[in-house]
């Protein structure tokens, strides 16, 4: 009982604090090949998928002496070939992007039989069969403008979340008292207005998860954490607009009362 009033004490203090809520996303996590797929369809870049560290941009020439054809790839140091995001281009003049999370090495082949290999570095390699030179390697977003579009969000959405830490904690207050009010108003009158319900209903909802997971930390594991918590912030929320919309509804409804009543008296005298 103890580590349940312990983590709900924790999960109320998170959840009406904004406390480690944080625009930065979470690491993602999968096949490589599967990321970039995603990153394509949806033009975001994931956490995990660091343009700027994990993908690089490689041009050089190539030639087969004799003549003849000749493929060049990306392919990971330990054998593993990332096809799906590494594409193969002919030479001579090649240039070829592909993500490097490890060691990367440039290999020439021809018919299915490898030709030469070079690591990523400045320079020709040269062999029997083969000339490789490769002349510039670097870091390459493969989403234009990428970084400058996730720059300016990740400001906006750190701004908003400062704003979140200093607002949402008063205006917590001020719709419980408003919810408390507009509470007893509407027992002694026997009429509850929709925000009211609908701010009930949100509470309750939010109520809920933070119970839940504190259950689940208690015996369990531990559960309680900004991301678990994360249904509930848009329902504190809307806890917090429909409490103070009641309270608003109620006291246009008081003066609407009141100016009834005043014409009625001035019509009866």
């Amino acid at each position: 009982m103890a580590l349940f009033l312990s983590a709900l004490r924790e999960g109320t203090v998170l959840l009406a604090t904004f406390r480690g809520l944080t625009p930065i996303p979470t690491p993602s996590a999968g096949p490589i090949d599967d990321l970039d797929l995603f990153r394509d369809l949806t033009r975001e870049r994931l956490s995990a998928v660091d343009t700027g560290v994990r993908t690089v941009r490689v041009s050089g020439s190539a030639a087969r002496r004799g003549g003849g054809p000749l493929d060049l790839h990306l392919e990971m140091s330990g054998g593993r070939v990332d096809s799906a995001s590494m594409p193969r281009l002919t030479p001579p003049g090649f240039v070829l992007t592909g993500y490097c999370p490890a060691e990367c090495v440039l290999v020439a082949s021809a018919g299915g039989s490898e030709l030469a290999r070079s690591v990523l570095h400045s320079g020709e390699v040269r062999t029997p069969e083969v000339v490789l030179r490769i002349e510039e390697v670097r870091p390459d977003p493969s989403v234009p403008h990428q970084e400058r579009l996730d720059r300016r969000r990740l400001t906006a959405l750190s701004a908003i979340t400062e704003a979140y830490r200093a607002l949402v904690p008063v205006l917590l207050v001020l719709a419980a008292l408003a919810w408390l009010s507009v509470g007893v108003l509407a027992v002694r009158r026997r009429r509850v207005g929709r925000a009211w319900i609908v701010a009930t209903a949100a509470l309750i909802a939010c109520l809920c998860r933070v119970g839940l997971l504190a259950a689940v930390s208690a015996v369990a594991f531990p559960a309680m954490t900004p991301i678990y918590l994360s249904p509930a912030y848009p329902l504190l929320l809307a806890f917090v607009v429909f409490s103070l919309a009641s309270l608003t509804q109620e006291i246009q409804t008081i003066r609407d009362s009141a100016k009834a009543t005043r014409d009625a008296t001035v019509a009866l005298g």
